[in-house]
């Protein structure tokens, strides 16, 4: 069952170790997308030496100066989370394991890192130089300086470990090179020759071919080939074995490679997903091997160095290159380019045709170049006949058009032949061509002319009203031609300028469809044409960019334009739907400078081409740039998402959830990845932070979340990516985390102030019974006082009054007639003001008070009122200060002295009364008094009389005092006394305590 187990994860690993894709042959190395590391930008600390992909999707490049971890944009040194350590920083072979763990080779000894643990091979000890996995589950490794008592091959069988030793002076004692085949036989290359390890033995091969100085490298690179062949890479300055050679049922065989010299030393081998072979040399680059046809990749080219190291292939199909001097990346490109690294003569291609033959002319600055079994070659047509080749044209025999500058040749199956006018002269330099309907060519030239061919000659010029740039036939012996400032018709020897219903701009470009409608390339999008009306897909359509430079349809159906963002194609349905609804917005799929696009603006026609095997040709006025719809190799591998770190207010925590966080974490960034290397900057990422986000994040690019002020309790990350072709992995990655509340975000805590919310609500809701209990309680006393008052106010107005009237009459009805008519007149007068002063005092509307002044007059006059019996003596004195009495004290006191002066006249009988007003420093003094029958004052007041209470009343709301003193048969004296701050309008209470301690 454990046999059966390994040989699973063996089987496992094998499998996702083969890549899904690989570099496509057919193309050149240059025509590959390149990136170089290295270590002068500070990349690395240490030099590269092996390069690795675990099951997870990182890769991990083994350095003399430590691990490192590659995320496609991020390079992370590795460090043992446990607190454990390498062997040596000095790593120097790896291989990941079905479990995504990594096997760890260093210039000490093993290591396994797994399941968060790393363990050490202490047995093993040496410098580790490979590491390779058999069928049977175990991990075999080669070493060298491992003493002399050792072997150099060691094999890790679960947790143990055993070395093999030849014995002492066996050729296979010091090996570098390691390779296992099908069958589990395991081949070791070294100093002494080619050995064999089968069933517990040794076996040697091509100990004489290599010579007899083992002082130097031997075998240093094996590789097993589909064939099961074995390739040998040998460093060494003396013997037959030098360089590159096959190995094969005991017979080493050198290959013949076309531009690469077998015998130059080779330090690495791999073969790729392919098939085909990659050499590393020492001194001279890489080399790749395809067909029997090597090329060459070296530091002129880009590569971080000469020196190689090692290969390694990752499941995307890319191949990664470990150099002296940092690492390299070549990756599949969706645009091929063309340029003078690939064989052309100038990088300035102006147009494009691809003929019958699947040949590809290229219009190219001072010469004709071909493309032709991917083969690139330059064509001279004839002597003489150079330049600039311009514009082509294939027509419908077969023949070929080429424009030269300032001539026109045509070439069949006999060569090249010359086009001039019936005069022998140079056709001309020609912009663009096309076929009519019978067969005759036509020609667009610079200066405002359209010329006609007929046979090999040029009969006819026919000048034109504005710039053309292009024509084609409309199938009835017509042209359209693409004009500077719209689209205009030629036929029947008459030129009809098109006027669309809007400004189309300058068009470029024209092309029709089987149907009679038109498509038209312009600086604002691509033109619709049909039955005369106009449709401009552009923008706000759904394209990428504005200006089109070219466009053709592949063999789908699906429609490309060529743009300053990049190369755009529009599937066939995306762009029917958008034909039968002018207000759809069509789905485009953009080829950038990261897919390896450098469209642009070529002089001459054809800008774009497609070959019958459907390929498309685009010419840049740079390069000339190739895109195969039928083998764009999207990108299938799901990218692996994972969360690398979370940092809470600058504190990193592991990214391995559930995570307790801190009461009051407020910063939190949380750093994420997918990994997918073939073009990491088209990756897209999407994030929602559950128990906070409602919806997706869509962030781009972008690698980072930032969180601030979250709220405590349980959150979980959720992070999805999709790779460079859209495809996401919806599964994506999760973290966990918990913010622990503070001490007053506690449940406990919420409970108690819950608690105190609702005391306090209870204690509001009592305090607003208690209101609203005062409330009525003064409302109840308000209405108390003021059934007081008007019952005051009667009783001193109204009751007054009309006592007093009443004496008045009663005196006046025992006078004679003579004297009793004034007495009567002066009565009803005084009847008149009593019901007028009745009616303001009982309503409150009187708002005017009594001033100081007024004060003694008004006096007066009630004391004359009130005496209409002679013998009555009545003195009101002022003395004091001069102050003023306030208004409303002013007005109390006069009610006041009325209903003494009243209660006087009425009942004392007195014959003399005496009212003073005194305004002293600290008091004001009212006092009235007379020499009446006088009552016990110590008695209560008798029931419906009110004159006592209130006086009394009137006094206290004023603040003062109020006394009455009398004592029967001696006379009444009634007294006031208010505080000076309250009784006088220029006063204060400091002053009145002041004023008292200077007495």
């Amino acid at each position: 069952m454990t046999y059966l187990l390994r040989a699973f994860c063996v089987f496992v690993l094998l499998v996702i170790s083969v890549p899904a894709h690989a570099l496509d042959p057919a193309l050149s190395l240059s025509q590959y997308g390149h990136t170089a590391w290295r270590m002068q930008d500070g990349i690395f600390d240490g030099q590269p030496q092996s390069i690795s992909q675990t099951t997870d999707g990182y890769l991990w490049i083994a350095t003399t100066k430590g691990l490192v971890r590659f995320d496609g944009v991020r390079f992370t040194p590795w460090v043992p989370p446990d607190g454990s350590s390498l062997p040596s920083n000095h790593t120097t072979a790896l291989l990941p394991d079905a479990d995504g763990g990594l096997w760890i080779g260093a210039s000490g000894d093993l290591a396994h890192w797994s399941n968060g643990k790393l363990e050490t091979f202490p047995d093993t000890r040496g410098r580790v130089l490979d590491i390779r996995p058999d069928s049977a589950g175990n991990v075999w490794m080669l070493r060298s300086r491992q003493g002399a008592d050792a072997g150099p091959l060691c094999r890790i069988s679960g947790h143990e470990s055993h070395c093999f030793d030849p014995g002492k002076g066996h050729p296979c004692k010091y090996a570098s090179a390691l390779a296992i085949d099908a069958d589990d036989t395991l081949w070791l290359g070294g100093t002494g020759g080619l050995c064999r390890f089968r069933d517990g033995r040794f076996s040697t091969f091509l100990a004489d071919e290599l010579g007899t100085n083992s002082a130097l490298a031997g075998i240093v690179a094996l590789a097993m080939d589909p064939q099961r062949a074995l390739w040998i890479g040998a460093f060494r300055q003396t013997g037959s074995l030098t360089g590159l050679g096959r190995f094969r049922d005991g017979t080493y065989t050198r290959p013949e490679v076309e531009e690469f010299d077998t015998h130059h030393p080779v330090v690495a081998l791999m073969y790729d997903g392919h098939g085909a072979l990659w050499v590393g040399t020492n001194d001279d680059g890489i080399y790749r091997i395809w067909n029997g046809k090597a090329q060459h990749f070296g530091s002129a080219d880009g590569l971080s160095s000469d020196g190689v190291i090692s290969f390694f292939e990752d499941r995307e199909g890319d191949v990664w290159v470990a150099t002296s001097a940092g690492i390299d990346r070549f990756r599949n490109m969706h645009v091929a380019t063309y340029s003078m690294r690939e064989g052309l003569v100038a990088d300035s291609v102006s147009s494009v045709l691809t003929v019958r033959d699947g040949s590809v002319l290229i219009g190219n600055s001072g010469a004709l170049n071909v493309i032709r079994d991917g083969i690139v070659s330059r064509f001279d047509p004839a002597p003489g006949v150079n330049g600039r080749a311009t514009s082509f044209l294939e027509d419908h025999k077969g023949r070929t058009w080429v424009g030269f500058d300032q001539d026109m040749m045509i070439h069949n199956q006999h060569g090249f032949s010359r086009v001039t006018t019936y005069d022998g002269k140079p056709a001309g330099l020609m912009i663009a061509l096309s076929e009519d309907s019978a067969g005759d060519v036509w020609g667009i030239q610079p200066w405002k002319q359209l010329v006609r061919f007929s046979g090999d000659k040029l009969v006819e010029r026919i000048p034109i009203e504005g710039v053309a740039a292009d024509l084609v036939s409309d199938g009835s012996g017509g042209f359209w031609l693409a004009m500077i400032d719209g689209i205009a018709r030629y036929r029947s020897g008459a030129f009809e300028k098109f006027a669309p219903s809007r400004d189309v701009g300058r068009v470029t470009q024209v092309r029709t469809n089987a149907d009679g409608s038109l498509w038209a390339v312009t600086d604002k999008g691509l033109l619709y044409v049909k039955h005369g009306q106009t449709r401009m897909l552009d923008m706000q359509h759904g394209l990428p960019c504005q200006s089109v430079y070219a466009f053709v349809k592949d063999d789908r159906g699906s429609m490309w334009l060529s743009m300053p963002c990049g190369y755009v194609r529009i599937a066939a349905p995306e762009l029917d739907r958008w034909l039968h609804d002018k207000d759809a917005s069509v789905q485009t799929r953009l080829f950038d400078a990261v897919d390896g696009a450098r469209p642009g603006w070529a002089d001459f026609s054809p800008r774009v081409s497609k070959g019958a095997d459907g390929r498309l040709w685009f010419a840049t006025g740079s390069v000339l740039q190739m895109i195969d719809p039928a083998h764009l190799d999207e990108n299938r591998i799901v990218p692996p998402v994972h969360v690398e770190a979370l940092i809470v207010d600058r504190k990193h925590y592991p990214a391995t959830g559930p995570v307790r966080l801190p009461p009051r974490s407020q910063d939190i960034q949380i750093d994420y990845t997918a990994l997918s290397f073939v073009a990491p900057q088209h990756m897209k990422f999407r994030y929602r932070l559950e128990g906070h986000d409602t919806d997706w994040q869509d962030v781009g690019t972008r690698r980072e979340a930032f969180y601030s002020g979250l709220a405590p309790g349980n959150y979980r990350f959720r992070v999805i990516a999709s790779n460079n072709d859209g495809l996401w992995n919806e599964e994506g990655a999760t973290l966990d985390f918990n913010i622990a509340p503070a001490w007053y975000q506690t449940l406990g805590f919420r409970a108690l102030c819950i608690l105190v919310f609702i005391g306090i609500l209870w204690g509001l809701h009592g305090l607003r019974l208690r209101a609203v209990a005062r409330s009525m309680g003064v409302r109840f006393d308000e209405r108390l006082a003021e059934r007081t008052r008007i019952a005051r106010e009667l009783h001193d107005t109204l009751l007054q009054g009309v006592q007093g009237l009443l004496l008045n009459i009663h005196v006046a009805a025992k006078k004679p007639e003579a004297e009793s008519k004034p007495m009567l007149e002066r009565a009803l007068l005084t009847a008149d003001r009593i019901i007028i002063e009745g009616r303001n005092r009982v309503s409150s509307l009187r708002v005017e008070h009594l001033t100081d002044d007024e004060l003694l007059a008004s006096i007066e006059t009630v004391a004359h009122e009130l005496s209409p019996t002679a013998g009555v003596g009545f003195l009101v004195t002022r003395s004091g200060s001069t102050s003023q009495l306030q208004a409303p004290v002013a007005d109390e006191v006069f009610y006041i002295v009325r209903e003494a002066l009243t209660n006087a006249f009425r009942h004392a009988r007195a014959t003399q009364i005496e009212v003073k007003l005194h305004y002293g420093l600290r008091h004001f003094v009212m006092s009235c008094e007379d020499d009446g029958c006088g009552f016990d004052a110590s008695l209560p007041e008798k029931p419906g009389h009110w004159g006592l209470g209130g006086m009394a009343e009137r006094a206290s709301r004023i603040g003062g005092v109020f006394e009455c003193r009398s004592t029967p048969g001696e006379g009444t004296s009634i007294r006031v006394r208010i505080p000076s701050y309250r009784a006088y309008s220029q006063s204060s209470r400091l002053l009145f305590h002041l004023r008292g301690l200077t007495k």
